[in-house]
């Protein structure tokens, strides 16, 4: 059912509108979440898609879903700051799960008690994580190829180790410690949505992430978030020849770089992601839930405390099964935009000038050496 919802037209208006429109762009939302950089113009996106995975995990009901996303559009122009908007999404799943509960009085304790139930047994017990990886690492019967998944992350940890050499800020030192089979799975469809939007991983550490951490302005991600190859090129290589690392290693990377990025088809290719059980990695229950239901929280404050994020982190793809996938739409076919598909290497001006620098400068050195030392041998005479 959920693939079938994001192919809808009107899913897909509401997406691009969400990167399109100056309304829906404007949000305060805070700097990081869960530790990654949130753009403003990517914001509202991941808002959106959360809503409505959360709908069909907790609500499942696609009777009353153009209901649902008619008012979920009002409250993305209406509210602009983040908090407030959670709260706004967290208060409209509840409207829709009291309809299908038949629940009429909110002030009664009891009929609060069978909702706050009711979201616990769909988001926890019954609910799900999500991890993104590339089709490329799916067989025709989407199973994990575990053999080009091993392939992957030892070319990760090639770049890992090169950053780590030359002492660079490496975006890569969460999963460092141990590339072995690991992913990182998440419990946020918000989350799960930034990650099917910046994937691959190691494409968005080095087209991105590897760029910010070490500049000293700004940089934003538009351009690997519409997938500009040449531009996250350009700009990997102008920050690999800033630090000085050595040629060799440095065309090393970029190599890397331009052959995953062929691999991955990120143009055309759309984004799956994959739901595991929350039983599977024995995250189906709160601790202490019944505290929730015996406290006086108000059922605002229940509601956010069992849908909050608890679970972003990296995790062996060994232990883990998963229950079904689905394919987010292409960023660039949802808004018709045309990229260049057919990458010309030789169009590409990689920038070797400080080799040729490094050496003029030794040419120089040597130089002066000279003059000095036929100074010497003159004033000897």
């Amino acid at each position: 059912m959920l693939e079938k919802i994001f192919n809808r037209t009107d899913v897909k208006k509401i997406l691009v509108d969400t990167i399109t429109q100056s309304k829906l762009i404007e949000k305060e939302i805070p700097n990081t979440i869960c530790g990654e950089k949130m753009q403003q113009e990517q914001y509202c996106l991941y808002l959106v898609i959360d809503a409505i995975i959360k709908y069909f995990i907790i609500v499942d009901d696609e009777n009353n879903f153009d209901d649902y996303l008619d008012q979920l559009k009002q409250i993305v122009k209406k509210i602009k700051i983040h908090n407030d908007l959670v709260m706004a999404v967290n208060r409209l799943l509840v409207k829709f799960v009291q309809k299908k509960l038949n629940i009429t009085n909110l002030n009664n304790k009891d009929q609060t008690k069978k909702i706050i139930t009711y979201f616990y047994n769909k988001y926890i017990q019954e609910g799900y994580l999500f991890y993104v990886l590339p089709n490329y690492f799916y067989d025709e019967g989407k199973c994990l190829d575990m053999e080009k998944y091993n392939s992957y992350e030892m070319i990760e940890k090639q770049v890992s180790d090169i950053l780590d050499k030359y002492k660079i800020e490496n975006p890569l030192s969460n999963k460092k410690e141990d590339f072995n089979n690991k992913v990182k799975i998440t419990d946020s469809a918000f989350m799960m949505g930034f990650y099917a939007y910046n994937s691959p991983e190691l494409l968005y550490q080095l087209g991105y992430n590897l760029i910010r951490k070490n500049s000293k302005k700004d940089h934003e991600n538009s351009h690997f978030f519409f997938r500009e190859y040449y531009t996250c090129l350009n700009n990997l290589d102008n920050i690999l020849r800033k630090k000085e690392i050595p040629l060799a290693d440095k065309n090393r990377i970029l190599e890397i770089f331009k052959s995953e990025w062929k691999k991955e088809k990120l143009v055309s290719d759309s984004l799956m992601v994959t739901f595991v059980k929350r039983k599977m990695v024995n995250k189906d229950n709160l601790d202490d839930y019944q505290k929730i239901l015996d406290s006086n929280l108000t059922l605002d404050e229940a509601i956010h405390y069992i849908l909050d994020i608890r679970y972003d982190e990296y995790i062996s793809i060994d232990n883990i099964t998963k229950d079904f996938c689905i394919n987010l739409p292409n960023i660039n076919d949802l808004m018709d935009r045309d990229v260049e598909e057919n990458i010309q290497e030789e169009t590409l001006n990689i920038n070797n000038s400080y080799g040729s620098a490094t050496i003029l400068a030794i040419i120089g050195l040597i130089l002066i050496a000279l003059g000095v030392i036929l100074t010497i041998i003159m004033m000897g005479r």
